[in-house]
């Protein structure tokens, strides 16, 4: 090879890690979303929910002492833990963070009311029948003795 192909691959291979780098670092600053959204920042919950050790999440964050990249298989346990987070934002930044949109708390409340409706309509049904299951018992009952 020759002296400037060696250079010109040098900087390609310094251009590329840069580029690396500088997404290392947008990660690092979505998964600080993360933890601030889900867990108001407290790295030990989320340390809980995705089975890694909180040294090892407080070290993805710039003021750590010992700042390093997450590995796939803490990618990987984030969003298995947190299921609602776009895989396409935290690994490319695109789109939004939530896969579903955040609902205020007052639709949330009215979507609760309505499954718990549609559960105790349901109940009442089966009792309603039980009810009439045990009168046709009873009356037969009654005309046998």
């Amino acid at each position: 090879m020759k002296e400037g192909e060696i250079q010109s691959i040098d900087k390609t291979i310094s251009e590329i890690n840069a580029a690396a780098e500088s997404v290392a670092d947008a990660l690092k600053g979505r998964l600080q979303a993360i933890l601030n959204h889900f867990e108001n920042g407290n790295a030990s919950i989320m340390a809980r929910k995705t089975d890694v050790a909180p040294s090892v999440i407080l070290n993805y964050f710039p003021d750590s002492s010992k700042p390093t990249t997450p590995s796939f298989k803490v990618i990987a346990k984030i969003l298995i833990a947190y299921p609602d987070v776009s895989a396409e934002w935290l690994l490319r930044g695109e789109g939004d963070m939530l896969l579903t949109p955040v609902l205020p708390e007052e639709e949330k409340e009215q979507i609760r009311y309505k499954a718990e409706n549609s559960v105790l309509k349901q109940l009442l049904k089966a009792r309603e029948e039980q009810i009439t299951d045990l009168r046709y018992i009873v009356s037969i009952l009654k005309q046998g003795s």
